[in-house]
Parts: C-alpha cells; sequence; structure tokens
C-alpha cells in the first residue's frame, strides 16, 4: 500500500511524463489487440473460404446421374476429402432461377436442358484442392473443372504479409515504450537521488527504495493495457455492422466476451511484466545492485 500510495504522488508530481509514457504504452497495446484480432478475423476468414467447395467440376449435358453418383461415390472415398454434392440439372436451374429472380426475361430463356449437372467438392484443407482437381479431370463426361485455389494462396499471401508489417510495428513500439518507461523510471530516481540516499543510510533495503518505482512503471502498463483495450472494444461495437455487410456470411462478430476477456487478461499481465522489466533496468542501473 505504501509503494502504491508513493507511486500516485509521484505521479501527481510530473503528470506530463506519466502521461507521456501512458499514451506511448497505450500506442503499444492497441496494435498488439488489433493484431491478435487481425489474427483472429483473418483465421476465420480463410477458414471459411477453405470449408466451402472449392472444386467444382461441370459435366456434359449427356452425362447419365447414374454416372454422377458414381464418381460422388469415388471422389468422397479419398482421404482428403470432407464432402461432395451433386447438382443435377434441375437443381441447377433452381440455383440460376434464384439469382436472376429480379428479371423474368432471363429465366424464360434458360431451361434444365442446357445447364450442366456439376460436383461440388470440399477438401480437408486448401492443399488437397489440385489433387482433387486432378482426378476430377480423368473422370468420364466432365467438361469443365474449376477451383479457387489461386483466390485463395492470394488472401493467405496478404493476411501472412500484413501479420509480419503487424508484429514487426508492435515489435517497435514495445521496444520504444520499454525505453520510455526505462527513462522516466530514471528520472524519479535521479530527482530523488538525496532522499534516497538517506533511506539507505538509516538502514532501509535496497528492495524498499526501488518497489515505488516498479509500482509506478507498472501503473503505466497497465493504464495504457486498460484503455487501449476499452477503445478497441468501444471501435468494435461501433464497426460491427458495417464489417458485418461487408463480409457477409463469414461470421466476424459478435466476438465472445470471454476472448475479449481474455484478451484484456493478457494484455494487463504483458504490461506488469513490461512495467516490470522496465523499472528494474533503470533501479538495477541506478542502484549497482
Amino acid at each position: 500500500m505504501r509503494s502504491l500510495l508513493q507511486a500516485l504522488k509521484s505521479i501527481r508530481r510530473s503528470p506530463y511524463q506519466a502521461l507521456a509514457a501512458s499514451l506511448v504504452l497505450y500506442l503499444t497495446f492497441f496494435i498488439g489487440y488489433s493484431l491478435v484480432l487481425f489474427i483472429f478475423g483473418s483465421n476465420k476468414v480463410i477458414n471459411f473460404f477453405e470449408t466451402r467447395p472449392q472444386v467444382t467440376g461441370f459435366f456434359d449435358q449427356q452425362t447419365p446421374q447414374s454416372l454422377l453418383e458414381a464418381h460422388q461415390q469415388r471422389l468422397e472415398q479419398e482421404p482428403y476429402v470432407q464432402a461432395v454434392e451433386l447438382i443435377t440439372q434441375e437443381e441447377a436451374l433452381e440455383i440460376y432461377r434464384a439469382q436472376t429472380e429480379q428479371d423474368p426475361l432471363l429465366q424464360e430463356l434458360v431451361t434444365a436442358d442446357i445447364l450442366p449437372s456439376s460436383l461440388e467438392v470440399s477438401t480437408v484443407t486448401i492443399d488437397d484442392l489440385a489433387k482433387v482437381a486432378e482426378i476430377m479431370q480423368t473422370l468420364e463426361g466432365i467438361d469443365e473443372v474449376v477451383y479457387q485455389q489461386d483466390v485463395i494462396d492470394s488472401l493467405r499471401q496478404w493476411t501472412t504479409n500484413l501479420r509480419y508489417v503487424g508484429l514487426t510495428v508492435l515489435a517497435i513500439f514495445s521496444i520504444t515504450s520499454l525505453l520510455v518507461v526505462v527513462l522516466i523510471t530514471s528520472m524519479r530516481i535521479a530527482s530523488k537521488k538525496y532522499e534516497t540516499k538517506v533511506m539507505r543510510l538509516i538502514g532501509a533495503t535496497k528492495w524498499y527504495i526501488m518497489k515505488p518505482f516498479l509500482v509506478e512503471s507498472m501503473l503505466y502498463g497497465t493504464v495504457g493495457a486498460v484503455l487501449s483495450w476499452l477503445t478497441v472494444y468501444i471501435l468494435m461495437l461501433y464497426a460491427t455492422p458495417a464489417i458485418k455487410s461487408f463480409f457477409g456470411e463469414i461470421e466476424l462478430l459478435p466476438i465472445e466476451p470471454s476472448l475479449m476477456l481474455l484478451l484484456l487478461a493478457g494484455g494487463w499481465l504483458a504490461a506488469i511484466v513490461l512495467g516490470l522489466v522496465a523499472g528494474l533496468i533503470s533501479t538495477r542501473r541506478l542502484f549497482r545492485v
């Protein structure tokens, strides 16, 4: 309690230094929280596309349904195939009508006879798409094979690059935050140099003297972590309608409250560790522990 009161008293005496440290830590944790949520969201987006029918094989109109069902059974036996859906000509017509319901003229021009039957295949992983495409190319009656590997590969490359950029920026801000807290804590200790010498002369231990400075540095981290978490949470709630509208079927939001609480707990723990490390660096150097 004594250490906390002394830390708060020191902050009140030099509010601008405390504001500078808290602001840098706020930005650092804001980037950290945003990066974690971005990684979480990008994984959901990639998983959404990976679990959708990725390989579609279109067959000639003359291909009998019995042959299509035989092809379906063969594909389902492959260990890397997750699901196979047979779309008949009649079902293809229903899908076409649903997509063109606002244009009756287009619906009148198309009948089931001119639409191809197809097989839509979902694989266990995206790396299995090429294997399924090769098999489907050899099937009797196949006319065309379409799969979205290029789209998924591009998406994964973009998200990977953005993660690396985010981690780099986070590392830079983390180092900057550490140095700022070390600098401010060192200034605090230097301003109390005479008081520290007196306390040492009357028998105060080094830990007793260091403790208020460590608590102060951890307070900076705690304030930055909590305020940035609140900012991210409020921004996310505010942007939820727009994000839902943009991503459509991909259920990115709402995020489970337990995940947000876990994110807060992780950020608070990281703030404590960062503040403690910064405090130890400055006090060990000045007190020569």
